[in-house]
């Protein structure tokens, strides 16, 4: 993992979003097919909750290790969130619950690492292809043309026309 500036807050906050929605959509989906009930209001303090952890991980390029664990922890406080909102009625076993949510944030972990390193690189080369200039850098006014330059409308015209004679260049 290369260090590298840290991105804009737009695609930050985006981000930020995508690995919260992630984290409470595996949570929702874990609760729906453990026959449970999903609360719109729980799913919403979850995803709320989750944005802060969320926008603080993505400062800086993560591996998928840790964006396992840090959805793994996410899963588990959105899990709590739509238990304490939706009651746990019909829900799998504990240890089946946090299996099935291991392997859940081991699979969007894929996933959201895959991003990140597109995302990533795609920063890195915007950096690299943007000049290392002052962005207040003041601009030289135009070179005036010397009146006895001109000579007709037509040379006024093509006075910027590069001519070349000649077969061209063999290299």
């Amino acid at each position: 993992m290369l260090p590298a500036a840290p991105p804009a807050v737009a695609p930050r906050v985006l981000r930020a979003g995508l690995a919260a929605a992630a984290a409470v959509l595996t949570a929702a989906v874990a609760h729906r097919v453990a026959h449970g009930t999903v609360d719109g209001v729980g799913a919403a303090w979850a995803f709320a909750g989750l944005l802060v952890p969320a926008w603080w991980s993505t400062g800086r390029e993560l591996g998928w290790a840790r964006l396992a664990l840090i959805q793994l922890a996410g899963q588990q406080a959105a899990h709590l969130a739509l238990a304490a909102t939706a009651g746990a009625s019909g829900l799998l076993p504990a240890d089946l619950m946090f299996h099935a949510h291991l392997v859940a944030a081991a699979l969007t972990a894929w996933w959201l690492r895959a991003g990140e390193r597109r995302a990533w690189a795609a920063l890195r080369r915007a950096t690299q292809v943007m000049p290392a200039r002052p962005a207040l850098r003041p601009v030289p006014p135009p070179r005036p043309v010397p009146p006895e330059c001109v000579t007709s409308p037509i040379v006024a015209v093509l006075r910027h026309a590069v001519a070349r004679r000649g077969p061209p260049r063999r290299a």
